[in-house]
């Protein structure tokens, strides 16, 4: 018996998210542990050696393989130029399937951890929950009412990470039965404490 895991061949396109630069790829095949993928370069990366050098210099990448339905967040295992191509292989970190992908407007992977924490803003604190976070940014839900506008910078902290930093108010509502605030957050900057 084989230790290799079998790769079923595909041709499917999907994303992955480096650093801030959004690489679009082709999946050559896939596992249960991983996947092989033609990386294709852009205006930033435009040559292989800066398309391996992006790639290297971050552990953990986030991937969307839209036509299956699957995100997360994958590790590098290896890069090499075949013919022309920049083929990567990536070994699965935290992944799901997630049928309802498809539906979302969300092009990459949220972590479904629910985390708590303190927003400031105009100085008065908000406490809020999350289940929906990435390291772009996350959804605050904050029990009762808050003020906030499409574009302010707020502080924040969240306990369970530690983390604290600016964000930036992308979308701002109340949920459908006009109680609690919701907010989407992009993150500007980010510490620990």
């Amino acid at each position: 018996m084989s230790k290799r895991c079998e790769r079923i061949s595909f041709d499917t396109v999907g994303y992955i998210l480096v650093g801030n630069e959004e690489l679009s790829i082709s999946v050559v095949n896939i596992s249960l542990t991983g996947f092989l993928a033609n990386i294709e370069p852009t205006v930033l990366m435009p040559t292989v050696r800066e398309l391996f050098q992006g790639i290297s210099e971050h552990k953990f990448i986030e991937f969307n393989l839209v036509e299956l339905n699957i995100s997360g967040i994958c590790t590098t295992v290896w890069s090499k130029t075949v013919e022309g191509r920049f083929l990567t292989g990536f070994e699965f970190y935290d992944s799901k399937y997630d049928s309802s992908v498809m539906k979302s407007k969300r092009r990459f992977y949220r972590s479904g951890r629910t985390l708590t924490g303190v927003i400031e803003h105009k100085g008065l604190n908000y406490n809020f929950t999350t289940a929906n976070t990435s390291h772009l940014g996350m959804m605050a839900l904050v029990n009762g009412s808050a003020e906030f506008n499409k574009n302010d910078k707020v502080q924040f902290e969240i306990t369970g990470k530690k983390m604290f930093g600016i964000a930036k108010v992308v979308w701002f509502k109340y949920d459908v039965q006009g109680v609690n605030a919701l907010a989407g957050l992009e993150f500007v900057t980010v510490s620990n404490v």
